[in-house]
């Protein structure tokens, strides 16, 4: 997935959708609507901002699905060839970077694309 892909899919999770006014003026903006309610011109960068990704997480944990997410984030965390262990995953995955979150994130609600 492009990043472009990766931040629409989790932004769209989020409750983000696409705005384009009904009957647009010079002045009018397109941009991005967050329940309906919260405009904004850009996405939150997740990639690159962990803050952005902590209040992702957030869904994630009010959808009762932060296990599946923190076994994702392991997973994407652990070095390769490296066998599960849950003191080295627990420590990875506190560390973890944002774009390794991103992953583990759409890895959760089954967007991630190869």
């Amino acid at each position: 997935m492009t990043e472009q892909e990766q931040r629409i899919a989790i932004a769209e999770a989020c409750g983000w959708e696409r705005y384009y006014p009904a009957d647009p003026t010079p002045e009018d903006e397109s941009g991005w609507l967050q329940h309906g309610k919260t405009f904004s011109r850009k996405l939150p960068d997740y990639l690159h901002d962990l803050n952005a990704m902590h209040e992702a997480e957030q869904v994630l944990v009010n959808q009762g699905k932060e296990n599946q997410y923190l076994s994702e984030l392991a997973d994407c965390c652990r070095p390769d060839g490296a066998e599960p262990d849950s003191i080295d995953d627990l420590l990875t995955a506190v560390r973890a970077k944002a774009p390794q979150r991103a992953e583990a994130f759409l890895r959760t609600i089954r967007k991630w694309k190869e």
